[in-house]
């Protein structure tokens, strides 16, 4: 519940906006109209035109200096690498208390003409806990997105691979997806590798430990801090922003 419900447990501080002030904020950014409450909205181009965006806005402002490829060993390295104290740094990146660990898994696109897999109904996704299955899980791609993710009477699948489950053969794949979905895909990709961040029972307990002591002299974001949800992502964004709105008392 810490990770993904926050407000179940109140872990953390609290949001800086109210739900009331928030909402008023949100409605003023719509220059055209506003978007019936429930809907559904995706970045055209994913989430990668986001990170683009937020590059751009951050180059284009004076007091702002990108540095890239520059190795962050730890919070006091990042600090004396720029004549700061410990307190000024806002740390994002994992390895807060411990070695991070994670669940490496690989990434598959497959899609099929829209006859093919009329009977599966439209949703998000399916999840599959059988470890005897290479697949854990289809994520239903151009269903749950509005912006074209495949061509004209088509559906996109997305399949999520661990490598603990898996023989590494690209055909052990297509072979329980064809189980799973359908058979004969009109594509089948491997899109990549990556990894989820894995935390083990008690960990959130330890960073409000080391909260609490005072242990950290330093401000700490992301998914190592304070649990994996995107509501954790907006909420530590309206913090941050918070923190730089704050008149410095005299």
């Amino acid at each position: 519940a810490d990770f993904l419900v926050p407000s179940l447990t109140k872990f953390g501080a609290g949001p800086t906006l109210s739900k009331w002030r928030l909402r008023r904020k949100i409605k003023a950014s719509y220059p055209l109209f506003v978007p019936k409450r429930g809907s559904i909205a995706s970045l055209e181009g994913g989430m990668q035109m986001l990170v683009q965006t937020l590059a751009e806005k951050l180059n284009e402002m004076n007091n702002v200096t990108v540095r890239l490829n520059v190795e962050a060993k730890d919070v006091a390295t990042v600090a004396k690498q720029n004549d700061l104290p410990p307190s000024a740094v806002i740390w994002s990146a994992p390895g807060h208390l411990e070695k991070e660990q994670a669940t490496e898994l690989s990434i598959f696109a497959i899609g099929f003409h829209r006859d093919q897999v009329s009977h599966l109904p439209l949703g998000y996704g399916t999840l599959i806990p059988d470890p005897t299955l290479p697949i854990s899980g289809v994520l239903n791609e151009s269903d749950i997105h509005h912006s074209k993710r495949c061509p004209e009477n088509h559906r996109l699948f997305r399949l999520m691979v661990p490598h603990d489950r898996w023989d590494g053969a690209e055909e052990s794949v297509l072979s329980c997806a064809e189980q799973l979905i359908a058979p004969n895909p009109v594509m089948f990709s491997m899109v990549g590798t990556r990894q989820i961040p894995r935390f083990p029972p008690g960990y959130m307990s330890k960073m409000s430990k080391a909260m609490s002591e005072a242990s950290l002299d330093h401000t700490y974001v992301g998914w190592g801090a304070t649990g994996v949800a995107i509501t954790h992502v907006v909420a530590e964004a309206e913090r941050i922003a918070d923190c730089f709105d704050i008149e410095p008392s005299s």
